[in-house]
C-alpha cells in the first residue's frame, strides 16, 4: 500500500526528470485555493501581502522583473498550469502576463508549492521596466497582481491582490527607479548604481 501511495505521489514526474510533485494537495472536493509568491532578492521567496511589497529583480539581459508564481490546495500538484499578470489597478487591464507549467509540493502550512522556490524556473518573469507608454511609475505606487492555477483535471483557482512594485536591490536602486519612471525612454543613459 505505501509503494502505490508513493508511485501516486511522483506521477507526472519521472525520474531523473525533473522535480517530485504531489497526486493532490489539500483535501479533495473542497474548494481550489490559491495564493501569490515572489521571488525575494537574496535567494528566497515571499509570500505576497495585500498592499505589500512586490521585489524588482534586475534580469541578466536588462530591465527589471517580477518574479511572480503561486501556492495552491485542494488540487493535483503534478503539471500544473500558472497565469501571474500585472494588472491595471483602475481598469483591471492586463498590462502583462506569462504562463508555464509547475510541480506542487506539500508545505508545512498545507500550502502545495513548486519544491524549489528559490529557482527562477518555477515563476513567471514578469518585464515590468522598463515599461514605455506607461502613464505612471511602474515602482513605488500601487497595482494589481493575479495568479490562475489549472490543474489537469481542470481544477482552478485563482487569486488577486493589490500590490506595491519596489526597487528591491540597494546596489541597482537608481537604474531601477530611472527605468522605471514614466518619462524614461528607452535607450536612455541611468545611473549606473547607488553610492557609485
Amino acid at each position: 500500500m505505501a509503494a502505490l501511495a508513493l508511485a501516486a505521489a511522483c506521477q507526472g514526474a519521472t525520474a531523473g526528470e525533473g522535480p517530485r510533485c504531489d497526486a493532490f494537495v489539500g483535501e479533495r472536493g473542497a474548494p481550489p485555493e490559491a495564493r501569490v509568491i515572489f521571488r525575494a532578492p537574496e535567494n528566497g521567496w515571499v509570500v505576497a501581502e495585500a498592499a505589500g511589497p512586490a521585489p524588482l529583480l534586475q534580469a541578466s539581459q536588462g530591465g527589471f522583473v517580477m518574479l511572480t508564481s503561486a501556492e495552491g490546495k485542494n488540487l493535483a500538484g503534478c503539471d500544473v498550469k500558472v497565469v501571474t499578470s500585472f494588472l491595471d489597478p483602475f481598469d483591471g487591464g492586463v498590462l502583462i502576463s506569462a504562463t508555464r507549467t509547475i510541480q506542487l509540493t506539500t508545505g508545512p502550512d498545507g500550502w502545495g508549492g513548486p519544491p524549489e522556490r528559490t529557482y527562477d524556473d518555477n515563476f513567471n518573469h514578469l518585464g515590468i521596466c522598463p515599461g514605455a507608454g506607461q502613464p505612471r511609475d511602474l515602482q513605488g505606487v500601487e497595482y494589481r497582481v493575479a495568479v490562475t492555477l489549472t490543474d489537469p483535471a481542470g481544477r482552478t483557482a485563482h487569486a488577486e491582490l493589490p500590490v506595491v512594485p519596489g526597487c528591491s536591490q540597494p546596489d541597482r536602486a537608481a537604474v531601477c527607479r530611472c527605468q522605471c519612471a514614466p518619462d524614461y525612454q528607452l535607450g536612455s543613459k541611468c545611473p549606473a548604481a547607488d553610492g557609485g
